[in-house]
């Protein structure tokens, strides 16, 4: 009993190091990673110059796959999904109780993290990427002011852009 206790905890330990790492396998990154893989065998000339393209221009789909799904989980969509896993999922067994509390969390989490970035931002305390104005974004960053940054009151800027998973739902709450 204790050394199946103990299996269940390491494997629950690797998966949400994967996530956090964003090494996880899910619907999304199998789907991005197959992407370049399809006609690998091919003997047909333009379906392998296909696929070379693929794997050219994206070399690594799975990390920004799992980059998307972190933000689809951390953020309303994710708050919606974790309601309807708690009210259906639990009680039709597609979902435990754990499972749905912790896709619960992760929404509800990412859903105050936008909220508290459009609030800071309204504020003027937190910055996005700034406008299409180029020449201004420019001057801003001469007079020491940078993108996806806090802004205190004595002008001092400090960068935010290292908050991972947490960081997109913020910064999109902040652009918002």
């Amino acid at each position: 009993q204790r050394g199946k206790s103990i299996k269940l905890a390491r494997e629950y330990a690797i998966l949400e190091a994967q996530k956090a790492t964003y090494r996880d396998t899910n619907a999304l990154s199998q789907t991005f990673s197959e992407l370049g893989r399809v006609n690998k065998g091919s003997k047909n000339a333009v379906k392998k110059g296909l696929t070379t393209l693929v794997e050219g221009i994206l070399p690594f789909r799975k990390t920004p796959a799992n980059i998307l799904a972190r933000g689809l989980e951390y953020s309303p969509l994710g708050l919606m999904n974790g309601i309807n896993q708690a009210v259906y999922g639990v009680q039709k067994g597609r979902k435990t109780a754990a499972e749905a509390i912790d896709t619960l969390s992760a929404g509800l989490t990412g859903t105050g993290l936008l909220a508290l970035g459009v609030y800071l931002a309204a504020e003027g305390l937190v910055r996005g990427l700034g406008g299409d104005d180029d020449d201004k974004r420019k001057m801003e960053e001469m007079m020491g002011h940078q993108a996806y940054a806090l802004e205190l009151p004595d002008g001092t800027s400090a960068t935010l852009d290292w908050m991972a998973p947490e960081a997109l739902p913020f910064f999109v709450g902040v652009n918002l």
